[in-house]
């Protein structure tokens, strides 16, 4: 492998997802001395929808309190995730009264963790969309990494 031939088994990734971040949730409230019915809203990692319905679903988490309309209007938007889902859900609710927001990320590099926050007033704007670039077509990558690689 190198570094244009990367592979992720994406199926493994979503079973250590739902098999991982439900238990760190339930620890994270069970410190906290909360459940599920203090919490006003999940913001988590939006990786994709079956992952993120999923790790609600076996949270027991109630429809209104998640959501991946997030996904769905931006695709996978990486650490930008979960600050993306208040942004674009809850940027008036929060900018005028208080929440409590659970939010849990995760990531391919098997990494995740959890926090609860009560957010009282705070200024939350909607989400700014910047026009992209165009990108590489993957030829074009190869072939800057391979020039780049050779010096």
């Amino acid at each position: 492998l190198n570094l244009i031939d990367t592979y992720m088994d994406g199926l493994e990734v979503f079973h250590f997802t739902i098999r991982e971040v439900p238990p760190n949730v339930r620890a994270l409230l069970d410190f906290a001395g909360l459940t599920l019915a203090d919490i006003d809203f999940m913001a988590s990692h939006q990786a994709n929808k079956q992952i993120v319905d999923q790790v609600a679903a076996r949270l027991g988490l109630k429809p209104e309190q998640y959501s991946t309309a997030t996904f769905t209007a931006y695709g996978n938007q990486g650490p930008a995730s979960v600050p993306g889902v208040l942004s674009h859900l809850k940027h008036q609710e929060l900018s005028e009264g208080r929440r409590r927001i659970l939010m849990s990320g995760f990531g391919i590099g098997t990494a995740w963790g959890s926090a609860v926050l009560d957010l009282e007033k705070i200024h939350c704007r909607e989400i700014f969309r910047e026009k992209l670039t165009p990108r590489r077509t993957r030829a074009e990558e190869r072939a800057y990494w391979e020039a780049k690689l050779a010096g």
